[in-house]
């Protein structure tokens, strides 16, 4: 399977995963802290996408050993890194809640979730899984 096929089926399995996420985090966000509930969002939602990239980078091969700890080493990079970067825009939402129209401004969480997972999937998580974890 060449790079650019790969690169579609692991979006594709981000996108389940982060709507997981996001739908995952709005609702949650209505009961608790929205920091709480993002972490819980994408622990969920890494579990998800750990079926599915799978899938994708190792097909019907047996997927344990070094591998298995590879990726698990790369999800929680991942977690972390998209967990802080929400943090950081949940910490700064007076500087960044300024510039979204009014009517997005009960959004926030969602969107910048959204920012993050995709930034994060883009520089981090697909070079993350192509070039170490299932190299």
């Amino acid at each position: 399977m060449d790079v650019y096929t790969k690169l579609l089926l692991s979006a594709g399995g981000a996108t389940v995963a982060t709507s997981v996420l996001l739908v995952g985090g709005y609702i949650l966000e209505q009961f608790m802290n929205p920091k709480y509930a993002t972490f819980i969002a994408l622990v969920v939602s890494a579990a998800i996408n750990f079926f599915l990239q799978k899938r994708t980078f190792a097909g019907k091969k047996e997927f344990k050993g070094i591998t298995l700890w590879r990726y698990a080493v790369a999800t929680v990079i991942i977690t972390l890194l998209n967990f802080a970067g929400h943090s950081y825009a949940l910490d700064h939402r007076k500087e960044y809640e300024k510039d979204l129209p009014d009517e997005l401004h009960a959004y926030y969480t969602t969107i910048t979730r959204s920012i993050v997972a995709v930034f994060i999937f883009l520089t981090v998580s697909f070079p993350l899984r192509k070039m170490w974890v299932f190299a």
